[in-house]
């Protein structure tokens, strides 16, 4: 019989029982799900404990209170991406006049010092939002993605 791994054992870790022999015997469930199902999460309940799961744990207050959201409507979905994407393109275009005055300021000598200091600070605040708020809008689009495809599959 050939090995199907053929790097063999390392030392970067313990050696134990292997994972197929060391799994419990009894019913596995995976609740990996990106829509709440009421019943599933009934069935789960008494045989979990949130604080031991990593992404429960340590999940900010914006990412719990998305996750308590039952039911969004489509409309509800448009209208957060156009809320989104408006405020993108309004931070978009503050943050390339921002980088635009830096190079202005950067190529003229008589520049205040202060002044290429408090731009740079603007542009370091508010890069990081805006990335947020991209990174943000991806999800919600990814998520409107799955929404319509469970809808589409239910009819």
């Amino acid at each position: 019989m050939s090995q199907w791994n053929k790097y063999g054992l390392t030392a970067a870790r313990g050696h134990g029982t292997p994972g197929r022999d060391a799994r419990p015997r009894s019913t596995t469930v995976d609740i990996h799900s990106h829509v709440a199902i009421p019943e599933a999460i009934a069935f789960v309940k008494p045989h979990l404990d949130v604080s031991t799961v990593p992404l429960a744990h340590f999940a900010d207050a914006q990412t719990k209170a998305l996750s308590l959201v039952k039911s969004v409507t489509e409309s509800t979905l448009r209208k957060l991406t156009e809320q989104g994407t408006a405020c993108a393109l309004i931070l978009d275009a503050r943050l390339e006049r921002l980088e635009r005055r830096l190079s202005e300021l950067s190529a003229d000598p008589e520049s205040s010092l202060a002044e290429i200091a408090a731009t740079m600070r603007a542009v370091n605040e508010l890069r990081p939002d805006l990335d947020e708020l991209h990174s943000l809008l991806y999800g919600l689009d990814s998520h409107a993605r799955e929404l319509r495809a469970s809808w589409l599959a239910m009819r």
